[in-house]
């Protein structure tokens, strides 16, 4: 069989960083000839990626799920697509989908985050879900928990593959920089990242290190009640929320430790950006998190619900900082091994060759 490069198109919702960490592996593969994004702004410039930018109707959501499906389809059949491919499952899932039902083509879902995982137990839209993941050619997931969910809601072992977001590894290195900053953050503030639990557990550690710096790299709708949460705790000369920022290395290597403290987490690229630049990561056990901290060896987890362990785990940090080397080489040589984009190719190598060995069994229905 002759083994052409193959036309993919994809709906996703994914801001920058997060995007380009899904689709670089995926470029670089031979086997890809060209991926064509359907999404209603265009995105980060990516060799063989391009975008159909779709109508502004569309910025309205009733809109938006009438007519993206059949944007899809008129982007399958004029591109004689081979794959259809979608990240998040609300709304992207069920568009993936129907395009796959109209087309015949087979499709591939990326799941980006947990709350999937809430609407695989629901009873009617529930069990729309998991058929339509049961007859994906791939189902990629965030790491082992998720993997093991979806195994015990009935998806086939063969469809599912952990494959999520992977680190440029050969660029997020450490850097010889002046380490401003005891912490970082990096992330969206919103009510799911629970910075709230930061700022309590400085609120503790300036009592004992009154020049304790923490930055926090990222924007949301909380920035204005945190900072003002900040203010009230007295921590304005200690924590600096930065905002959006280009250069996340440069940002990772200010510091010395990151941490987050999320209720919920997929696998986040921003933790898994700072191991590979060797930084010290404390992070809430929840979800996939036992993937990347093993604890006392590639980092330091916490029970997301106990505040005074992440208290507990900063000041750790902060006192013992120059004498865990080990820790900051084996978080990078981990995410090499396991997070890297030439893990990702790897992964991606065999979906293709998947593709190849079943597209004539594929069943959209």
């Amino acid at each position: 069989m002759n083994k052409r490069p193959l036309t993919i198109i994809c709906t996703a919702r994914m801001g920058h960083g997060t995007f380009e960490a899904k689709f670089k592996p995926l470029v670089q593969l031979d086997s890809i000839g060209r991926i064509v994004v359907v999404r209603k702004d265009k995105g980060p410039e990516i060799s063989k990626l391009s975008y159909r930018i779709l109508p502004s109707l569309c910025r309205n959501p009733i809109l938006n799920l009438m007519i993206t499906p059949f944007v899809l389809v008129r982007e399958v059949i004029r591109h004689k697509a081979d794959l259809i491919l979608a990240y998040h499952y609300q709304p992207h899932f069920y568009f993936a989908w129907i395009a796959a039902k109209l087309t015949g083509k087979p499709y591939i879902l990326g799941q980006t985050g947990t709350d999937i995982q809430i609407l695989g137990s629901r009873l009617i839209r529930g069990w729309l879900m998991r058929h339509i993941l049961r007859n994906v050619l791939s189902f990629n997931v965030p790491g082992t928990e998720t993997y093991k969910y979806w195994l015990s809601k009935g998806v086939p072992f063969d469809r599912i593959r952990v494959l999520h977001s992977t680190i440029d590894t050969d660029y997020m290195i450490p850097l010889e920089m002046e380490r401003r900053y005891d912490f970082v953050f990096v992330g969206r503030l919103t009510e799911v990242k629970r910075i709230d639990k930061l700022i309590l557990a400085s609120s503790e550690l300036i009592k004992e290190y009154p020049q304790l710096r923490i930055c926090l790299v990222g924007d949301g709708h909380l920035m204005k009640p945190l900072k003002q949460m900040r203010d009230e705790y007295g921590l304005r000369d200690n924590l600096d929320f930065v905002g959006l920022q280009s250069n996340i290395r440069d940002w990772l290597n200010s510091a010395h430790a990151f941490v987050m403290m999320s209720d919920s987490e997929g696998l986040p690229c921003a933790m898994m950006e700072a191991m590979s630049c060797g930084l010290i990561c404390i992070a809430p056990m929840v979800n996939n998190m036992a993937d990347l901290i093993k604890q006392g060896e590639t980092g330091f987890g916490f029970d997301t619900s106990n505040v005074g362990q992440l208290t507990g785990l900063m000041r750790f940090v902060k006192e013992n900082r120059d004498s865990l080397k080990q820790i900051r080489q084996n978080a990078r040589e981990l995410i090499i091994a396991c997070h890297s984009f030439n893990k990702a190719k790897i992964e991606w190598k065999q979906v293709i060759d998947r593709y190849w060995e079943r597209v004539p069994e594929i069943d959209c229905e």
